[in-house]
């Protein structure tokens, strides 16, 4: 069936087990991840583990919620 979109950091965190799974698996403490859900982005550099995680539950997140430094096309 189709993947089951996640709205918000904090549904993401849940998803994946709470705080401290989370925490876990990226070697963080848990204020660091209490922080990404509280500002509801996550680092970029935590989008591939995220993604392939949830993808594996059937779910997905928007890119919305990371920090990402885009590339402006419009430049030259």
């Amino acid at each position: 069936g189709p993947m089951r979109e996640l709205h918000s950091t904090p549904e993401v965190i849940t998803e994946l087990g709470g705080i401290h799974a989370v925490a876990k698996m990226f070697r963080r403490d848990y204020d660091a991840v209490k922080l990404w859900e509280k500002s509801g982005k996550f680092p970029a550099h935590t989008f591939i583990a995220i993604r392939d995680a949830l993808a594996k539950q059937g779910k997905r997140a928007p890119e919305r919620l990371w920090a990402m430094t885009m590339i402006d096309r419009k430049a030259s």
